[in-house]
């Protein structure tokens, strides 16, 4: 990438870096580019999503979250759309599409799409819903 300022090459460079995503650090390999000359950093949209799903990562495996496409198979298991799956959770449509395009879900709302992947759980969740 060049610099936007100076018009040269600049390095990608990569370092340890603590983030805070829900009031908690996690530590990833920050990508990013540096001018020289400037001393100014600069990132791309791609370098942005990098870091930042290396973060959103680190959040799901220390809290047993459940990964986009985890939460897609389990929807999937079923035959559902996404607009019933969010019906059957109790969740608002646009919350649980965000779910299996990246954003991490709430403990709270992880703990039911995951218990929505046993069949006895899952057709109590209907029952309960009055979902057919």
């Amino acid at each position: 990438m060049k610099s936007p300022i100076t018009g040269k090459e600049m390095a990608l460079l990569k370092e340890k870096r603590a983030l805070v995503f829900r009031k908690e650090e996690f530590e990833v390999v920050y990508h990013y580019f540096k001018c020289e000359d400037s001393r100014e950093s600069f990132t791309t949209t791609q370098l942005d999503e990098l870091n930042i799903n290396q973060l959103y990562n680190q959040c799901r495996v220390k809290y047993k979250l459940p990964f986009p496409d985890e939460i897609k198979l389990i929807r999937e298991k079923y035959g559902l759309s996404a607009l019933k799956m969010s019906e059957v959770l109790g969740f608002g449509v646009n919350s649980y599409r965000n779910y299996e395009s990246g954003e991490v879900p709430n403990q709270s709302n992880a703990r039911l799409i995951q218990l929505a992947s046993d069949e006895r759980e899952f057709k109590k969740r209907l029952r309960c819903q009055n979902i057919r």
